[in-house]
This record gives C-alpha cells, sequence and structure tokens, in this order.
C-alpha cells in the first residue's frame, strides 16, 4: 500500500517551491511614504493619522483611533494624497480588533473590528504584507508589529519581543495578472490515478493580494459556470466520469479585477491493486463501544473501523466468532458482511464464563488484509447479589430515632461460581413511603461529600493585581480540608470570582488544586506545586466583572486526586492562586469571602509572590465549595431534614455485564420531634364486606413512645371519619371506624405532649357489598401454540433458544394451546426456561416454590438460574369489590397489569364480562 504521509509530504515540498518562485517573479514599485511611527498621544503631528492607539508603547492593548482611552498612537500620512481614518471608498483593512477599546489585535479577519485606512483615489492600490520582525519587504514600509496573527499584542516595528512586521504600501492601478500553479495528485501520484477521487496542490499570489478562486473539469469554458470560492493550497476534487485524460482548469480573481487560468492533467484509468488494505480495529460490544463483560446468552456485537486502501474507496468485510479462543461451533469459516461496518449475531448458544471474540478481514477484490481480533468479552448471565444496607444514624430498622438526618452506607457482591466476576458498576436506589418500591433501572452518580461551603458576605481577597501595580502582583489562598483522599478520586471545586473595577475582554489565570503539607507546618512561599497531590486546573478566561464581591460569578473546577493522603498524618488544603504569568490584565482579578460566623475548624492561609504568608483562619472563609465523590466497593447518600415517620429506602446494584439484582428494602423511623408511628392492621388491600354503604372495622396502632393519637379514614367521596383520641405508649385498637364503600385510606396521627406531630404511612382497604360466593374457581390459561410435553401437566413451547410454557400439578383439562385448573388450591405457573429440566421443574412445583424462586413477569431478562425471570413487582392477592351486586351465573374476569404508578404502587385494571 502506498504511503499516504509520503504522498503528502512531496505534496507540501512542490507547494513550497512553487510558491517561492511567484514571489520571486512579483515586483511593484511603491509610490507613497507614510512615516508610520509611534508617538506620544497628544504629540502627533497634525498632518498625521491615528491608526490605532496603546495602552503603552510595547507589548499592548489597543483602540480604534478615533477613540482617546490611552496614551499613545500608532500614527502615519502620505505624500501622494490625503489618507483618513475608516472604512469606505477606497481602503485597505490593516487590522482587526476584539473591542473598541482595551483589545487584542489580528491580521487575518480573526476579529470583526476593522480598522482601516482609505483614499478617495481610485487610480491607487492599497497593499499590506506580513514580514518577519527583522525584514520589510522592498517598496513595503512598516506600521506596527505583532507577537501572533490574532489574538496579539501590539509593539513597535522590529522589537525583540515581537515576531512580524506589518507592511502596507500605495501603489499605482495593478494591471499585472495574479499567479499560481495547480498540480493534481492521486494516490498513484501526479502522471496517472487509478480513482476519480483526486486532490489539487494549489499556489496563488498577486502583487494587491488575491481576492477568490474558481475551477472546472475537461474545458475552460466551464469556469463560467463555477462560483467564485476562498482560494486554498488543497482541495479534494472528483474528476468527471469515464477513464481518459483529465484536464481540471483553475482561475485565479485579485482584488483589481484581473484573473489567469492554470490548468493541469492526469491519466485516469483502471490500476491494478498490488497492496491489500489495512486491518481494521475490531471492539465487541453493542453501539461500537468496547467492553469486558456481556449479559446475554444468545447475542453477540461487534463493530470495526479504521481500515483503508490506497486504490479503492470501497472496501469489504467478513467475520467470524472465536469461543475461548477457537472457532465458535468448529466453523472457522468467514461470514461475509459486505460493506458494513457491525453486525449483531443472534440465535447463538453462550456459556456463563466463556470468553467470545470476533475475529475479522478487511478485502478489495482478491486482497485481503491480515485478521484483525476484538479483545474479546466475558459473559456473566448471574445478578449480582442484593445490596447489604446499613445506617449509622438509623441503624435498627425496629426502632425510632430523634435524628431527621438519615445516612446510608452499602455493598454488594457480583462473583461467578467459578470465582470471576464482572464487579458491580453501580446502584439505582431511592427513598420513599411505601415498602416495596422498585428503584428504577438508570444508576445514580456516586454521593459527593461536601468539604467546605462557599459562603460570601462581599469580602474581597485579591489574587492577580493589573499591570500598573507595583509588586506584590499575585496572590494564593489556602483553605484546610479535614478529609481522607484516595488516589484517582473526583474533586469538585467551586470558587466566587470577580474583575474589580470595570468590564473589559481580558483572559484572567487561576490554578486550583490540593496539597498537602505535615501537620501544624503553616505557609512560607506562594509556589505550592511541590507538594501537590492532584492535578492542577489552570483554566484563563474572561472572568465576569461584579460590582461587588457579593455578586461574585461562581466558576467550578474538576480535579483528580494522585496519592493517597489522610488527615490524620497530613495537613490537606485546597489551593487558588493567580498566575504570576498573568501580567497585562487591566483590571484587577479577586477571589469572594465571608467574615461572618467564620469556620475556624480548619486554617486559611493567604500568601504573595514575595513569599509574605498571613494566617487568616480567625478572619475569613474564603469562597471556596469542596466536594468530592465517594470511592471503593461501599457506597453511601444521605437525606437530611427528614420529617417524622417511616421511611424505606430501595437500592439494588448493576454488575459491569449490565445485569440489574434484586432489592434490598431498609425501613428508617424518624421520630426527631415527636413518636414513631404506623398501622398494624388491617394490612394494605384487605376488603370488607357489607349489605349496606357503610362498614365499621377494628384498626391496630402502635406508636414508640407516650402521645394521643386518632385515626382518619378518608372516604371515596371526599368525606372523612376522625376517630377519638387515644393516649397510649405501645399498642391501642381503636374500634368502630367507618368506611364507605369502595376504595379508603387509613393513617394514624400522633401528637406528643410537647405538641410534636407524627403521621404514619397510608393503608388503603377496599369496602364491597356482599354477594353470593363464586361455587367454580376454575382458572383457564391459553396460550396459542404450547403443546402438553413432556409430561401431562405442563404446555410449553420453544422460542428462540428459551422453553415459555405454563404448569399445574393437578390440572382439570389440558390441551394444546390451554389449561384449566381450581386454582384455589393449586395455581397455575408461567415459566421461561433456558435450559428446560422435567424433573427441576417437577420439585420446583411443590408448595409454588416453582413462582417464589424468582417473581413472575411478563417482560424477562436471561440469567443462568434455570427457571422464570426478573423484575420488581411484589405479588399478593388482589382484592377486587365494589358497589354492583352480580346476579348468579357465569362470568369471565379480566385482569389488566397496567404496571406501577409513580409512588410505586401496583396499577390493576378488573373487568367483569
Amino acid at each position: 500500500m502506498r504511503d499516504r504521509i509520503s504522498f503528502w509530504a512531496l505534496a507540501s515540498i512542490f507547494l513550497i517551491a512553487t510558491a517561492i518562485l511567484s514571489v520571486l517573479a512579483l515586483s511593484v514599485s511603491a509610490q507613497s511614504n507614510f512615516n508610520c511611527s509611534v508617538y506620544n498621544y497628544s504629540q502627533v503631528p497634525g498632518d498625521m493619522v491615528r491608526l490605532i492607539n496603546l495602552y503603552q508603547g510595547n507589548n499592548s492593548h489597543a483602540e480604534y483611533g478615533n477613540e482617546s482611552n490611552y496614551n499613545w498612537s500608532v500614527a502615519c500620512k502620505s505624500n501622494i494624497t490625503t489618507i483618513d481614518y475608516g472604512c469606505s471608498n477606497n481602503f485597505l483593512n490593516v487590522v482587526q480588533l476584539f473591542n473598541y477599546t482595551n483589545s487584542h489585535v489580528s491580521v487575518d479577519n480573526v476579529y470583526s473590528g476593522q480598522v482601516c485606512f482609505n483614499t478617495s483615489d481610485g487610480s491607487l492600490v492599497w497593499s499590506l504584507q506580513l514580514s518577519d520582525r527583522s525584514t520589510v519587504p522592498a517598496d513595503y514600509e512598516c506600521a506596527f508589529a505583532i507577537y501572533n496573527y490574532s489574538n496579539s499584542h501590539v509593539y513597535e516595528c522590529g522589537h525583540v519581543n515581537a515576531s512580524y512586521n506589518v507592511n502596507i504600501r500605495l501603489a499605482t492601478t495593478d494591471v499585472i495578472p495574479p499567479t499560481g500553479s495547480i498540480v493534481i495528485y492521486g494516490p498513484n501520484g501526479t502522471e496517472y490515478t487509478g480513482t476519480d477521487n483526486v486532490f489539487l496542490n494549489l499556489t496563488y499570489d498577486d502583487n494587491i493580494g488575491v481576492r477568490s478562486c474558481r475551477w472546472a473539469n475537461d474545458n475552460e469554458s466551464n469556469l463560467t459556470y463555477a462560483p467564485w470560492e476562498n482560494c486554498t493550497t488543497v482541495k479534494a476534487w472528483l474528476l468527471s466520469p469515464g477513464y481518459g485524460n483529465k484536464t481540471v482548469y483553475y482561475e485565479i480573481n485579485d482584488t483589481a479585477g484581473n484573473t489567469a487560468i492554470f490548468n493541469d492533467s492526469i491519466l485516469y484509468y483502471y490500476t491494478q491493486d498490488y497492496t491489500p488494505p489495512t486491518m481494521p480495529t475490531v471492539y465487541d460490544g453493542p453501539d461500537c463501544v468496547d467492553i469486558d463483560w456481556w449479559n446475554s446468552n444468545d447475542t453477540l456485537h461487534a463493530c470495526w473501523f479504521n481500515a483503508t486502501d490506497d486504490i479503492s474507496d470501497t472496501i469489504y468485510y467478513k467475520y467470524r466468532i472465536m469461543e475461548n479462543g477457537s472457532c465458535y461451533g468448529n466453523d472457522c469459516n468467514f461470514t461475509d458482511a459486505g460493506t458494513d461496518l457491525s453486525v449483531t449475531v443472534g440465535g447463538l448458544t453462550l456459556y456463563e464464563n466463556w470468553v467470545y471474540s470476533f475475529d475479522v478481514i478487511a478485502y478489495v477484490f482478491n486482497l485481503s488484509s491480515g485478521i484483525a481480533s476484538s479483545n474479546s468479552t466475558r459473559i456473566d448471565l448471574t445478578l449480582p447479589d442484593a445490596p447489604s444496607v446499613n445506617s449509622s444514624t438509623h441503624p435498627d430498622q425496629n426502632r425510632a430515632y430523634a435524628e431527621p438526618t438519615a445516612r446510608l452506607n452499602w455493598s454488594a457482591e457480583d462473583i461467578l461460581g467459578s470465582g470471576n466476576r464482572s464487579g458491580i458498576e453501580g446502584y439505582s436506589y431511592l427513598l420513599d413511603r411505601h415498602p416495596g418500591t422498585a428503584p428504577d433501572n438508570i444508576m445514580e452518580d456516586r454521593y459527593w461529600q461536601t468539604l467546605t461551603t462557599l459562603n460570601n458576605n462581599g469580602y474581597g481577597q485579591l489574587l492577580s493585581a493589573n499591570s500598573s501595580f507595583g509588586p506584590p502582583n499575585t496572590y494564593a489562598v489556602f483553605r484546610q480540608l479535614h478529609a481522607n483522599f484516595t488516589e484517582n478520586e473526583s474533586v469538585r471545586v467551586r470558587v466566587a470570582l470577580a474583575e474589580i473595577v470595570s468590564d473589559y475582554d481580558d483572559l484572567m489565570g487561576v490554578e486550583v488544586f490540593l496539597i498537602k503539607h505535615a501537620n501544624g507546618a503553616g505557609f512560607s512561599a506562594f509556589d505550592q506545586h511541590g507538594y501537590a497531590i492532584s492535578s492542577i486546573a489552570n483554566v484563563s478566561q474572561d472572568i465576569a466583572y461584579a460590582d461587588t464581591m457579593d455578586l461574585a460569578q461562581v466558576y467550578r473546577f474538576s480535579l483528580t486526586v494522585n496519592e493517597t493522603v489522610t488527615d490524620d498524618t497530613s495537613d490537606i488544603y485546597i489551593v487558588v492562586a493567580g498566575l504570576t504569568s498573568d501580567n497585562d490584565n487591566r483590571n484587577n482579578l479577586s477571589i469572594a469571602g465571608s467574615t461572618g460566623n467564620v469556620d475556624l475548624s480548619g486554617w486559611d492561609y493567604v500568601c504573595d509572590d514575595a513569599d509574605v504568608c498571613t494566617n487568616m483562619t480567625a478572619s475569613v472563609d474564603y469562597a471556596i465549595e469542596v466536594k468530592k465523590a465517594d470511592s471503593g466497593d461501599e457506597w453511601f447518600t444521605e437525606y437530611p431534614g427528614l420529617a417524622d415517620g417511616t421511611y424505606y429506602f430501595h437500592v439494588k446494584a448493576k454488575d459491569n455485564a449490565g445485569n440489574w439484582g434484586n432489592t434490598t428494602h431498609f425501613r428508617i423511623n424518624v421520630a426527631a420531634g415527636g413518636v414513631s408511628v404506623g398501622i398494624v392492621s388491617p394490612e394494605d388491600g384487605q376488603i370488607f364486606t357489607t349489605d349496606s354503604t357503610e362498614a365499621n372495622i377494628s384498626v391496630k396502632v402502635m406508636v414508640s413512645g407516650n402521645a394521643s393519637v386518632h385515626v382518619v379514614a378518608l372516604h371515596p367521596d371526599g368525606s372523612n371519619y376522625t376517630s377519638p383520641e387515644a393516649v397510649f405508649s405501645t399498642v391501642s385498637i381503636f374500634k368502630n371506624v367507618t368506611l364507605e364503600l369502595g376504595q379508603n385510606e387509613l393513617y394514624a396521627v400522633a401528637n406528643t405532649s410537647a405538641g410534636a406531630i407524627t403521621v404514619s404511612s397510608s393503608v388503603y382497604v377496599i369496602v364491597s357489598k356482599e354477594v353470593i360466593p363464586m361455587t367454580n374457581k376454575t382458572l383457564i390459561v391459553k396460550y396459542s401454540g404450547c403443546a402438553v410435553s413432556p409430561l401431562p401437566y405442563i404446555c410449553s413451547a420453544t422460542t428462540g433458544s428459551s422453553r415459555v410454557g405454563m404448569a399445574n400439578e393437578y390440572p382439570q383439562g389440558i390441551g394444546p394451546g390451554y389449561i384449566q385448573a381450581d386454582t384455589s388450591t393449586n395455581t397455575i405457573k408461567i415459566f421461561m426456561s433456558r435450559d428446560f429440566d422435567v424433573t427441576g421443574a417437577d420439585d420446583y412445583f411443590y408448595e409454588d416454590e416453582f413462582l417464589d424462586l424468582t417473581i413472575p413477569s411478563f417482560g424477562y431478562i436471561k440469567e443462568d438460574k434455570p427457571y422464570v425471570v426478573q423484575n420488581e413487582l411484589r405479588y399478593g392477592d388482589v382484592y377486587v369489590g365494589g358497589d354492583l351486586k352480580l346476579q348468579p351465573g357465569k362470568y369471565n374476569l379480566y385482569i389488566t397489569h397496567h404496571g406501577v404508578t409513580p409512588d410505586g404502587r401496583v396499577n390493576l385494571s378488573v373487568e367483569v364480562r
């Protein structure tokens, strides 16, 4: 394969050589004498025109020449005609400013504010040329010097700290056409090409400046229909269709309207390819993400990229799957993928803890690359364990605590039978008042522990002084952190900063990082880089102006800890420092702080760049917030300000293969101002029958301490019943609590002698009219396509690589597509099995253990267990009630599952037909 780097290197050499020839051929006599120089603003001669004004004589920001904020000016004049400041008539755009004053400059049109010279004499032609600071081109005069093409300060011509002179010229009308060249380059060189996709290597030059260029295939007349474009030195080009000799025409237009046309030809014909394409890079995950673990037992993904060929624009691919280093299914043949760059292969049989990878070959015609292999993925079908949860604030789930902030920590294991593990990737968790809520399948961020808070009452500390200040000019502030840090931990820092006095477009530099010192060492130097224990966030940006420091804007920085340090062995500080190299700002940069209620738990220092340090601990808290993410296998979170009552923390783990585990539910009882209260009975969802419109029931309530308690029943029509008060300290029963037909909400309210009120979680019960009891409890379940096999109480079918079916130990009837049973004694089991085992299924039928193995659902994920699936719904009896009475007869009952409500409750609808 031809080396493309060498190809472009040759092209670059040709361009440079051509450009030198073009410059040497250019010669025009100058017709003016500008006498440009830097003057004191008040001493500019009357026959001179101010081009730009400067803050200082060299290394300076600039402003428009018609402003009067600065004390120096670059001024020029002409001995041919009067020149004015402006951009009209016959003008030259000399320099561009970002702002009308206090601005960096550019000469490549990066900024929009144009600074021009103009003349009304249309017979004259302007031109501008940059040169090295030590030279001025013939026929040109230097106006001033710059350091960069853009974002630059201004200097006197030839200044030692400048890089380029900006040279101008005013000459008689130009009649000399532009010069240039064109060379067509294909992958095979400049003589012939095997593809119609080529590159044009171009040069262009003119004594007064080039305006635009255009190109056309085959005939010079086609240029007429081509659009004018910006000129370039390299252009991708598509030759006209068909093999043969191809010519490309190239036209250049200068600013005076003069044009010149150039052309080059190349032979285009079929070219034999003798070199194969390069090998692609192969990933073995979905969405072209490289993964190490995967959780499917029948599907693999792969993608590939970066293959190239020197002749053909179209590359084809083929692949095969490898299993534990050998060909999958002993089939080492490759499957053609065409030009596709990814593949998903289903219908496989993949095994727990086995390793799979893809081999991919890129090919063009009969030329193939070597075999490129992915780095493999290991199968993990086992769910991670349910997390083990603890609370440092509410450790006993059966006790109430007078602590309104709940802090929880948890971890989970994910180990396969052979000892390999994909490991825990993260968790989904939430806190609410329902005992069985399921977290969603979205991982939460790790908990960010707050180490210092950002307080600001208008205090300001200088970080960088403007250039008119005498030393010291730069300061650093230090705030102590009482925390342990572990290598690779993430740290977020928020700092309140402001530009003071007025708003100017200056890039101001700030450094933020962590350091460690010996215990009690204090500070004696400004520069603390040698003590850094984290990455250094070095930011340069236009800090927002604030009229007063209490309005300072907050800026965020991210750090990564690079060594493990403990608070017991070292003093750890956050550093916010100005940059000593940032010495050209118009205004001061300051950090905010607070002088009220100063935190004395940690040291605060400030040091200047003269190494004078002051202990500010008793005086100010600098406006710095520091948070760090927890790390390691154990996760943490906290919930502050909980009201009295019972809460449930729900958490489940996700492993690196993508498996979500089962949920752990942890109860928290808060009685910060009162007692914990809860309804013991009736149960949530219980049904009561009546032959009237009301029912009176008994409600059992438990409290954790002495309190006056009453029970409230909210009726379906919006009315309510409130029981009499009862004073007790453990358990009491409230009789004759009145309910109405339909769903009623019950809750208890406890009031202590101190006036602290606690409300229990709600219990929902149903009141229904009495009916003639059902005598036939037969349930028929239909599954189209299932067959009775291999046992007389199983009806199942194969779907993909799994068997889906239903079963009952004592069916009243069973046949193709259905099963019927008295479900009051034996439920009908619906199952999915990857490896169907008749004996195993029979064993699991005993006492409904089959259903209890994992919770049934309508959707499923593949896992290593032989039976059923995962879902977070909790199941139990379903109660149906209402105020309608059915006549004796036969009815069909349809129960539709609508998912889970936002508050975590199962949503069912029931229809009788």
